[in-house]
């Protein structure tokens, strides 16, 4: 019985092929999902989902950021709006 190899793959094109793993997401959208999360007190994971079923519901084929995007952008991301946001104590 022969034993089982794995092919193997040359990538040969690698500036087409981290061009296509970066995918680039406009700060509106970001600050969309930021801004959703903060009003409603959403988790991450939760403003995610919130957004792609609003996005579903109006019928629109719009990608919506994943949960790792946010996370690393909310720690640099300034959300213009939430100077304008305040919550009673």
């Amino acid at each position: 019985m022969s034993s089982w190899t794995p092919t193997t793959y040359k990538t040969k094109n690698w500036s087409d092929y981290h061009r296509a793993l970066k995918q680039a997401y406009s700060d509106a959208a970001i600050q969309a999902c930021l801004t959703i999360k903060v009003l409603f007190g959403l988790p991450l994971r939760q403003a995610t989902g919130f957004v792609e079923r609003l996005l579903e519901l109006a019928g629109l084929d719009w990608t919506v950021p994943d949960f790792s995007t946010l996370c690393r952008r909310q720690r640099t991301f300034v959300n213009p709006s939430a100077k304008w946001v305040s919550f009673p104590e």
